[in-house]
């Protein structure tokens, strides 16, 4: 910031709930949400799509055990979205990522819009809303993001798990520094929404799982209460992920779709979660191999959101270096980790895989932090030049 543009300057006192602009964010994120899900649906697939959707319809319809690692949550979550009575069934299930879909990119576009509020405080509303709008737009429209909105599979509901367990980060950040109690309960909402996350796609979900934790420990220890923030995020995490058990209790009820649990408790295929099956083919990928993925998705990355909001994101990656550094570091972390592992799992990244796509969401995700902080501060030179 320069001097001629003193009252701009960041604060890192949360935003006055009188406001006139508190109300500002939901609006917007409600908004987003009407307008995104409406474009889904209208895309929707209306009947079964290729690859696993089929697959993972069929189980959630008599509540059977998918390939690994089973997606206990997603499986119960289908069940119930094939329960309500509109559509044909598949249409249903379909309906369940373009839900997710949006609210996802609601709730960010929220706690972007509440972010730029509160490190602007005397910014005019059209910057930040702007820079928010457009982040989302390009997001939504991306071929990456927009087929898991409209097809039956893990990577949207997992992805809105990932968002909510953003919004409780943001709302730990929020107040970490001033009340103990109110932070100490979004641990717990962060805990038990990461051991939920990791029954949907354990292993995008894992990818950004050390960024967003060493985020919170390190804020936590600014106050001296780190300690008590690992453990209760520890044990919330456990809860979470108990919906596993789901697998082996099933299987001793002989469901008709039972994907490596034949025998149930008797015999538990822990395998089938751990995918240790799998372990021979990581071990045998070669650096160079995984140096020549990571340059192909760092090419969809390009190619995805092209190099404007590339060059936004890059903008925004030296404003959140200035102004707030935890912020930058927790985006490239979840970047870094979700391409890392990425790279690790994945060797087909044709434009026809879209499961590639769905691996990637995170890091679209994390991308949109900085493409909106770039947008706002490009907005602001603009509109005090």
């Amino acid at each position: 910031m320069d001097s001629t543009n003193e009252t701009f300057q960041p604060v890192s006192t949360p935003m006055n709930p009188e406001d006139s602009r508190a109300n500002t964010a939901w609006l917007f994120a409600s908004a987003a949400f009407i307008l995104l899900l409406g474009c889904y649906v209208a895309t929707s697939c209306r009947t079964v799509f290729w690859w696993d959707s089929g697959e993972l319809a069929a189980n959630a319809r008599v509540l059977g055990i998918a390939h690994r690692p089973g997606f206990p949550l997603y499986i119960l979550v289908a069940h119930i979205f094939g329960l309500v009575p509109f559509g044909d069934y598949f249409y249903r299930i379909n309906f369940l990522s373009a839900l997710s879909g949006a609210a996802s990119l609601s709730i960010i576009g929220y706690v972007i819009v509440r972010l730029g509020f509160r490190w602007w405080r005397q910014s005019p509303v059209w910057e930040v809303v702007l820079a928010a709008s457009l982040t989302l737009v390009g997001i939504a429209g991306s071929y990456t993001y927009w087929i898991q909105s409209v097809r039956a599979e893990v990577y949207a509901p997992n992805l809105l798990v990932i968002c909510i367990l953003l919004l409780a980060l943001w709302k730990f950040d929020e107040v970490a520094a001033g009340d103990y109690r109110e932070a100490q309960r979004w641990v717990c909402v962060a805990g038990l929404v990461s051991g939920l996350g990791l029954a949907l796609h354990h292993a995008t979900f894992a990818s950004v799982l050390p960024a967003i934790l060493i985020f919170m420990i390190w804020r936590a220890r600014r106050h001296h209460y780190a300690l008590r923030t690992f453990v209760l995020y520890s044990v919330f995490a456990v809860v979470g992920i108990s919906v596993y058990l789901y697998m082996p209790i099933r299987a001793l009820q002989n469901p008709p779709l039972n994907w490596g649990w034949v025998h149930g408790v008797k015999s538990p295929d822990w395998s089938a979660v751990a995918a240790t099956d799998a372990y021979h083919y990581l071990t045998a990928t070669t650096f160079i191999e995984y140096y020549s993925r990571v340059k192909q998705i760092l090419n969809l990355y390009v190619d995805q959101l092209q190099w404007a909001l590339i060059a936004l994101a890059a903008l925004g990656a030296w404003h959140w270096w200035v102004h707030r550094r935890r912020w930058l570091f927790a985006a490239l972390g979840m970047v870094a980790g979700n391409l890392a592992v990425t790279a690790l799992l994945v060797s087909d990244f044709s434009d026809t895989n879209a499961d590639i796509h769905g691996y990637l969401l995170p890091s679209f995700i994390a991308l949109g932090f900085l493409v909106a902080a770039g947008g706002a501060g490009l907005f602001r030179r603009l509109a005090a030049a």
